[in-house]
């Protein structure tokens, strides 16, 4: 039996959260077993040798009874180019287990280019209804960052995630993204498809793969959004939602993260300052004499992310679509 089959049996299972996969991954490693000694292991050693609930025992029997429907989703997810990266996989992304530890995803679906997780990056989260004024500095951040050799970590909704993903497949970058739906149910926005190759754009869920999208889904997401990204940009945030979720998702996990100031905020971005006062570190934007784009002042950004040895100079911070 393949271990992605055994990975998505164990993680379809009722009763087995993060915590528990990961709890249950490390005794094995521990005693020299594999998952294939667990799944033979049968009831008894599950709730004595590894002290799992009641709970737990019976959706492990339970999904092992379907075996034969889960051997033809992994088959059917190598047909379709998805790679399984569970926590035992050399592919898996370490700085998942080191910022989240028990709660890191013990299986992501992925389909792309998986050496991208290998690479530094930086997150731009804001509102799916974003202003003109937000996509704009959405997609600048996504080309600037993108020129600087960082990967651009987003999700995979419309207004800023999509723009932050254009630009920086525009710019010749790459970028991954983090879906809040299983892999097979997501359908990438056209114009952000039509400019991505296989080696420029990964798609990533820890989600069943036919799952729909869900609000606790994409709040949950945020967690890997964030430890991903070696600092998180908010462009905009509102009163509420998932942009301010992953703005305090990013300072519970100690991530930098930096906030778009504006001179004067609007409802789209009517939590940026508040998010400012709270220690997000100000990026400042401007319109340009034309006012035709907005132009954003990255170098703190880069400064923290350490990609340049120097600061670029005072007429090269304003980055230019």
């Amino acid at each position: 039996m393949s271990d992605d089959s055994l990975w998505l049996w164990l993680c379809a299972s009722d009763g087995m959260g993060p915590k528990t996969v990961a709890a249950v991954w490390e005794r094995l490693s521990q005693c020299g077993q594999t998952l294939e000694d667990f799944f033979n292991a049968g009831e008894q050693a599950w709730s004595g040798q590894f002290d799992l609930t009641l709970r737990a025992v019976k959706g492990l029997a339970a999904q092992k009874s379907r075996m034969n429907e889960i051997i033809e989703l992994a088959e059917a997810l190598r047909d379709n180019g998805v790679q399984l990266l569970a926590l035992e996989h050399p592919r898996y992304p370490q700085c998942l287990r080191a910022v989240l530890g028990h709660g890191a995803p013990p299986l992501l679906y992925a389909l792309g280019n998986t050496q991208l997780l290998e690479r530094r990056a930086v997150a731009v989260v804001g509102a799916r209804d974003a202003s003109a004024r937000g996509l704009t500095i959405a997609r600048n951040l996504g080309a600037a960052f993108a020129r600087h050799g960082l990967v651009l970590v987003s999700g995979g909704a419309r207004g800023t995630d999509n723009a932050v993903h254009l630009g920086a497949l525009l710019a010749g970058g790459a970028t991954v993204i983090v879906l809040s739906c299983g892999i097979l149910q997501y359908r990438p926005d056209r114009a952000v498809s039509e400019n991505a190759d296989p080696a420029s754009v990964l798609y990533l869920s820890e989600l069943p793969p036919h799952m729909t999208w869900q609000t606790g889904a994409a709040m949950a997401r945020n967690r890997i959004l964030c430890a991903l990204a070696s600092a998180v940009i908010v462009v905009e945030a509102g009163e509420s939602g998932g942009t301010l979720q992953a703005a305090e998702k990013a300072m519970e996990l100690g991530r930098p993260l930096f906030v778009i100031e504006f001179d004067a905020y609007d409802a789209h971005s009517a939590c940026n300052e508040r998010l400012l006062r709270r220690g997000g570190r100000p990026l400042h934007v401007e319109c340009d004499p034309a006012g035709e784009t907005w132009r954003v002042d990255i170098a703190p950004a880069l400064a923290v992310l350490d990609e340049a040895p120097s600061l670029p100079s005072q007429m090269d911070l304003f980055e230019r679509p």
